[in-house]
């Protein structure tokens, strides 16, 4: 079962400037936030520890949404590499990401076996998560209406998400 945002922890620590100007360098060229790199180097560390430290089920979910997260980051690269950019990109990452058997299997399991077209299951926020991902792995920004608040398209039906947030590439793009 993921955690609830209570279980979550919040850290906070100071980085050699240097250090960390190339730590955004290296997380860059693999199309991660920088944060998001060292969460996802944590999390293959303790998947990894020999003996381990987590239990199995743990260990399972772990591995399965890093799966998640590599395949949505993977497929969001590849269509604006492709030239496929649109501002509806996440709603067409998710749709490719879910033609993909395996990608669908764990996004299923990952959501506690529940049709992943059904909105309302709680273990959906992962999909926020996913979204999240999208965003930062390619050049772009959130579009945004006359008054400055973030364009929505919102209640999408037969779609794995609810809604999204459209974008648009950044200018140094």
């Amino acid at each position: 079962m993921a955690p609830t945002p209570e279980e979550a922890v919040k850290l906070s620590m100071r980085i050699d400037a240097p250090l960390w100007r190339a730590w955004i360098k290296l997380a860059e060229r693999e199309h991660y936030d920088p944060i998001d790199r060292i969460k996802m180097m944590m999390s293959a560390e303790v998947i990894n520890a020999d003996p381990p430290v987590l239990e199995d089920d743990e260990k399972a979910r772990f591995e399965r949404l890093n799966r998640l997260i590599r395949t949505i980051v993977e497929i969001a690269v590849a269509m604006f590499r492709n030239g496929e950019f649109t501002s509806d990109i996440t709603l067409h990452v998710f749709q490719r990401a879910m033609a993909d058997d395996a990608f669908r299997k764990d996004y299923t399991d990952h959501i506690g076996g529940a049709d992943p077209y059904t909105h309302g299951n709680p273990l959906k926020e992962v999909n926020r998560e996913l979204g999240w991902r999208i965003k930062n792995a390619i050049p772009v920004e959130v579009v945004k209406d006359d008054d400055g608040k973030p364009v929505e398209v919102r209640n999408l039906k037969g779609q794995v998400i609810q809604s999204y947030t459209r974008l648009r590439l950044r200018e140094d793009a």
